[in-house]
């Protein structure tokens, strides 16, 4: 049996699937089977797909009843330890699959384990989800704070506790990890393992319009189910931030929002002290980790439970303790990498330093 089934289904995906399969194909670690499951492709998918020749690709016909269904027949026919998820618009980074079974080997307790991710296309940026198993629950109660196309899960955990895809549900990823987190423990290695591509046709663009309120819902069950916690009135604030910008709105409104959201993490602290969903050792930290989530620093109340400012120059005062070295330079040009725009000048400045520090 492989150690690893990876899950990928595909639609009409003819335009990226390649770069996809490849970035599996090349990983470090190669005890796995790889199971695509097509619904129906239209383009020339199929023949991409069908152009390997690798003994691990599994081409599955799909039941035609869209992505929660093509995944939960992918994880019905895996055989792995564990299983990964993958997109056919997304890429892989090659020593993935190594780093994320050597972290679930070494960490029983984890059933669920993502990686951080970068996204590129359209819009470029980070996704960072948090690597404590605590906060990383906590915070999948207020959003989706999981990269889905770096997840890896132990197989029989999720089949033993019913823990599938929810059909007809347009955030079947988040909607299922909602419910696993009763059951299971959740982490992320810290470091961008994934590529997450942005593009007009992915899944998550075309049905943007309805995410928002979907999001909202599943918000509000988990807050009653978790915490017992009614937050479902119509003009409580806290909804989807897809639903409701924080950055555009006016500060009183801010300030409006961040009392209710003050309110509501007192509750949340208070019922936590019976239930204990999470750790009376990291309930605060899980806590600051949600108001950066809607807020970032913003504090307008002096609430308790909002993040301290961490200073920015703070790496800035420690250079002038350090002797003068080529690492030091490079670690100083790190820090500045993200105010040059130009590639070329990044370039041309790290080949100076390097003829400067080898005199």
């Amino acid at each position: 049996m492989p150690k690893i089934s990876v899950i990928m289904p595909t639609k009409n995906a003819g335009k990226y699937i390649a770069e996809a399969i490849d970035s599996i194909l090349d990983q470090t670690f190669s005890d796995f089977e790889f199971l695509i499951i097509d619904d129906a492709s239209t383009d020339n998918t199929l023949d991409i797909i069908r152009s390997y020749h690798d003994k691990r690709i599994k081409l599955i016909n799909g039941t035609q009843k869209g992505l929660s269904a093509a995944l939960n027949l992918g994880i019905s026919l895996a055989q792995g330890e564990y299983i990964a998820r993958m997109d056919a618009d997304d890429i892989s980074l090659p020593t993935r699959f190594e780093k994320q079974a050597d972290y679930l080997d070494a960490h029983p307790e984890i059933s669920l384990l993502g990686t951080w991710q970068e996204h590129f296309g359209r819009k470029h940026g980070f996704h960072k989800p948090s690597s404590n198993p605590d906060i990383a629950k906590m915070a999948l109660i207020f959003t989706c704070d999981f990269c889905h196309s770096t997840a890896m899960f132990r197989r029989d955990v999720f089949i033993q506790n019913n823990l599938f895809y929810p059909e007809n549900s347009p955030i079947e990823d988040y909607e299922l990890w909602s419910k696993a987190i009763e059951f299971i423990n959740v982490s992320n290695i810290p470091e961008v393992l994934g590529k997450y591509r942005i593009h007009n046709q992915s899944v998550t663009t075309q049905k943007v319009d309805i995410l928002g309120e979907y999001d909202t819902k599943i918000v509000y069950h988990n807050l009653k189910y978790y915490f017992n916690i009614d937050c479902s009135c119509p003009n409580f604030l806290l909804k989807s931030r897809r639903e409701q910008n924080y950055k555009e709105m006016k500060k009183n409104k801010k300030i409006e929002y961040q009392k209710q959201l003050d309110n509501l993490f007192y509750e949340i602290k208070r019922k936590n002290a019976i239930s204990k969903f999470i750790k009376d050792i990291n309930i605060d930290e899980a806590i600051a980790y949600c108001w950066y989530l809607f807020c970032r620093y913003d504090n307008f109340i002096q609430s308790n439970f909002a993040p301290k400012k961490i200073e920015k120059n703070v790496y800035v005062g420690k250079l002038s303790f350090q002797p003068i070295t080529k690492n030091l330079y490079f670690n100083f040009l790190g820090l500045i990498k993200i105010k040059i725009k130009k590639l070329n000048l990044y370039n041309f400045l790290k080949m100076k330093l390097m003829k400067i520090t080898d005199n």
